[in-house]
């Protein structure tokens, strides 16, 4: 792994939108091209989170993130292993805290069909 390639959007989240082929499709505006790619290959940029003022060392704020994205990996797994067809998933409080100020709602949405 590339420790100096930093993912703007968590590889748990592009990966839940692979295909049965393992790729994850992607659509270039810039050069109007779709392609397939494995998601740690995307959304990212070499020491993204490198803030030479605040932290020299990309290392430690991405090591954070990576925490944080792991935790929400697991929690937001487990909704989605929970939602059925036509419903909605309760989301209890501690994960209300855990997630902090990303808002969520309880949306009724047909899911599946």
């Amino acid at each position: 792994m590339d420790n100096d390639l930093h993912h703007f959007v968590p590889q748990f989240y592009l990966r839940r939108f692979v295909g049965s082929d393992g790729l994850l499709w992607v659509y270039d505006k810039d050069n109007d091209r779709t392609f397939g790619t494995n998601p740690k290959n995307i959304a990212a940029e070499h020491r993204f989170y490198q803030l030479p003022d605040h932290f020299p060392d990309s290392s430690i704020m991405e090591g954070q993130l990576s925490e944080i994205e792991n935790e929400a990996s697991l929690i937001t797994g487990d909704w989605l292993s929970r939602i059925e067809p036509g419903g909605f998933v309760e989301i209890p409080k501690i994960n209300r805290d855990i997630m902090g100020p990303v808002p969520f709602h309880s949306v009724d949405q047909d899911i599946g069909s």
